[in-house]
């Protein structure tokens, strides 16, 4: 899906004018350098003081356009490549571009891609639920998605892909606030 990132600029500025610190603003996809406009956000918000770095997360199968590297080689911006193995010759055209653009980027080796388990319904007790999210390796990552501020990364996306009910509880509605 190719998100309008102007649509969702003035939700997440209403974020940011309520945090106090974001230690590190997490640009995912899908591929995020399928999105044309995806320079437009670290444009946006390099120069902010309250975000300490900007990472942009591939797998390494595009090599994006000249607007994308060259926002790519700000300083607080860096890029984690994902090589699981699959498509090493992309990942090493991506990595002789970076070079060649001075852009900050390290490759993250992958063995096995790790299960989080699905989204069926398991019908947990809240006890169980919170023991469960207790450690949970996503509990602190904050998911914002499409003007909402989600608690879970993973539940932001079930609920975006409809695999599980719209608990409008579960988020805050930052273009609706």
């Amino acid at each position: 899906e190719d998100i309008d990132v102007e649509l969702y600029k003035p939700a997440f500025d209403l974020f940011l004018e309520q945090a106090d610190y974001i230690a590190e603003l997490r640009i995912l996809g899908g591929e995020p350098f399928m999105n044309r406009d995806m320079h437009k956000v670290i444009e946006w918000y390099h120069d902010n003081s309250k975000i300490r770095s900007i990472s942009v997360y591939t797998n390494g199968t595009i090599v994006p356009g000249n607007h994308i590297l060259h926002a790519l080689q700000r300083d607080k911006v860096k890029v984690h490549i994902s090589d699981y193995k699959v498509n090493e010759e992309k990942i090493e055209k991506l990595v002789k571009v970076f070079d060649e653009y001075h852009i900050h980027y390290f490759v993250r080796s992958y063995d096995s891609w790790q299960d989080a388990g699905g989204v069926e319904l398991r019908d947990y007790t809240q006890e169980k639920k919170k023991e469960i999210f207790s450690v949970c390796f996503e509990r602190n990552g904050y998911a914002f998605l499409k003007g909402k501020l989600y608690r879970c990364p993973r539940e932001a996306h079930a609920m975006n892909l409809k695999a599980m009910p719209d608990v409008k509880e579960d988020y805050v509605d930052l273009l609706h606030w």
